[in-house]
């Protein structure tokens, strides 16, 4: 997922490029969506673990995606700029009734925080949300769907979300000045922009990009789909174009990591 604030300093013009100093410099800036290490260390953690009611789901027959089975509930956060973009989505071109009756279902102490008469549920970009609320809000609207309608829905929910996020100066600094080299070399910063748990590794070898993530007690399947088809499109507006995104691990089927390895089309 790619934050939704347009760097500041991003004013140059193809005619005037960066030097490759003043990008790394940018690169390391927290003005850049997703370049803030120090996240962790900001976030609170809760002292007490979740209420039983997500396993009570299971005994309930209700579809239960998040999490491999025997994995403790998370206690980590995330940031409400993942989440934000999507939600609004959802309100505006999917079903917001779905979306009301979800969170009119959820935990209290989760339905408080959220309030679905307001663009994006009231979720807030530059706050940090439990994992454990966003987990029950995807659970919900990607329950009692198939596998291939669950997928479709993080392709598009992701799309939406790059839509809004990838638009003008941004999109101008994506294709002109960052490299899978350079973007890989920052992906631990920008995991740490909106995860704070888990370690985020990437790699490019010829026209093969391959990242992996350990660690991540935030883990939910949906979130791992969508952030498959991000790293579609973050390459594409590169310049790039994708032959492929192939998952290589993942927690939901009982691996230690989340791994992807993409096929990119020679220059």
């Amino acid at each position: 997922w790619v934050a939704c604030e347009t760097p500041a300093r991003l004013s140059r013009t193809p005619s005037h490029p960066f030097s490759a100093s003043e990008l790394d410099e940018l690169m390391d800036s927290t003005e850049l969506p997703g370049s803030n290490p120090q996240a962790a260390e900001l976030t609170q953690v809760d002292q007490f673990p979740p209420s039983e009611r997500l396993s009570e789901r299971d005994v309930e027959g209700r579809v239960h995606l998040n999490r491999f089975p025997g994995d403790p509930a998370p206690h980590d956060r995330i940031k409400g700029v993942a989440i934000a973009a999507l939600v609004q989505w959802y309100q505006q071109q999917r079903d917001p009734e779905t979306l009301r009756w979800v969170v009119s279902n959820m935990r209290p102490e989760h339905r408080a925080q959220l309030d679905v008469d307001r663009p994006g549920a009231g979720i807030l970009a530059s706050a940090w949300y439990p994992s454990a609320l966003v987990h029950e809000l995807l659970d919900g609207l990607t329950s009692g769907l198939t596998e291939a309608e669950v997928q479709r829905l993080a392709v598009e929910a992701e799309g939406a979300v790059m839509d809004a996020t990838l638009h003008g100066i941004h999109k101008l600094f994506f294709r002109l000045l960052v490299t899978p080299e350079r973007y890989a070399r920052y992906s631990q910063p920008l995991w740490n922009r909106f995860f704070d748990s888990g370690q985020m590794v990437s790699a490019v070898r010829d026209d093969e990009v391959c990242s992996r993530a350990t660690g991540w007690r935030g883990y939910h399947c949906f979130i791992c789909r969508m952030n498959r088809e991000a790293m579609r499109i973050i390459h594409t507006a590169m310049g790039r174009r994708v032959i492929d995104v192939i998952e290589t691990e993942c927690a939901a089927r009982g691996d230690k990591a989340c791994a992807n390895r993409m096929r990119l089309a020679p220059r």
